[in-house]
């Protein structure tokens, strides 16, 4: 017997449209919203409804993707350029950018219990690598053999991330089953 699952509708303030993202398992939300001003802002909602919204400084727009059980938010944001940037937020609130030496827009996806982030990057030719970073800071760029153009998109409890690539001949390999893991050593 299985219970009837609970529904909470919430909007962030002013919010246009609001995207969750991800959850915790504190049934902490992390998402993005379009504001009054039509552009697109950082939220985490509490399990008893509190709303914090953010931007990261000089940012026009905000994806807010993952947060943790510790309560570390990761995303990126977009700056007057049109350049995207990875972010990683403390639960205090403070902002780290996140990107990739050579990098000229940085996706981050994902973000597992260590603080470990995982996504990917173009580079100055438009060419995308998967990386992650480590809680200490550092970043690690990979490319699987053959790849032409490498996304990362998610990481587990053993730094296990998982993610798609291209080959010359444009076809996306790597279906469910087949999956590549990159160990953190």
């Amino acid at each position: 017997m299985h219970a009837e699952p609970r529904f909470v509708s919430f909007s962030a303030p002013g919010s246009q449209n609001t995207y969750p993202y991800a959850i915790n398992n504190w049934f902490t939300i992390t998402g993005y919203f379009v504001g009054p001003d039509a552009k697109i802002h950082g939220f985490i909602r509490g399990v008893l409804g509190d709303m914090t919204t953010f931007d990261p400084p000089n940012s026009v727009n905000t994806w807010s993707f993952d947060i943790n059980d510790g309560g570390t938010t990761a995303g990126f944001y977009q700056t007057a350029d049109g350049m995207l940037h990875g972010f990683v937020r403390d639960p205090q609130g403070n902002i780290t950018t996140v990107d990739p030496p050579g990098s000229t827009n940085t996706h981050i996806i994902r973000i597992n219990w260590l603080n470990i982030l995982v996504g990917y990057y173009e580079d100055a030719k438009k060419v995308t690598h998967g990386f992650f970073r480590d809680p200490f800071g550092q970043i690690v760029s990979f490319d699987p053999p053959g790849s032409v153009g490498t996304q990362a998109y998610g990481i587990n409890w053993f730094a296990g991330i998982s993610g798609s690539y291209a080959t010359s001949d444009g076809v996306a390999l790597l279906p469910a089953d087949a999956g590549w893991k990159v160990h953190v050593v």
